[in-house]
């Protein structure tokens, strides 16, 4: 018989019990999950998360993000942002964002952006490039 994550069967009570509190400590441990953010990052939800700084932390994790006008690191400060990230476990991503305040008859402003993580964990952001 087989005992769960192949402990050694248990002698006597004594060893019973020390597995079954040697179990619980580790459930105690565990990371409650109560939203998705929790798990896949601070950027999903039912809505995109308004950030005022597209350089934060928060950005550089898989996710969807918009800004008001006035917001720091954006292509245009004057600008309503709506955007995502696409990263990497080892700190490297893209930015893309979109402007959903132009004229009904024109395209959105489209621009991108690379971000990489350095050796001392900084970030360094390319310039943000329209694309057309």
């Amino acid at each position: 018989m087989s005992t769960p994550r192949n402990d050694r069967h248990p002698d006597n009570m004594s060893d019973w019990m020390n597995q079954r509190v040697k179990r619980e400590m580790h459930e105690a441990r565990r990371p409650v999950i109560r939203r998705a953010s929790d798990l896949l990052g601070p950027g999903f939800g039912p809505y995109a998360i308004e950030v005022r700084d597209w350089n934060a932390d928060e950005t550089s994790f898989n996710g969807f993000f918009y800004s008001e006008m006035g917001s720091l690191n954006s292509p245009d400060e004057a600008m309503i942002w709506l955007g995502m990230t696409i990263a990497s476990a080892s700190g490297h991503g893209v930015q893309q964002l979109f402007s959903h305040a132009m004229p009904l008859s024109g395209a959105p402003a489209r621009f991108i952006r690379s971000f990489h993580s350095s050796t001392t964990q900084i970030r360094l952001y390319a310039p943000w490039t329209e694309l057309t």
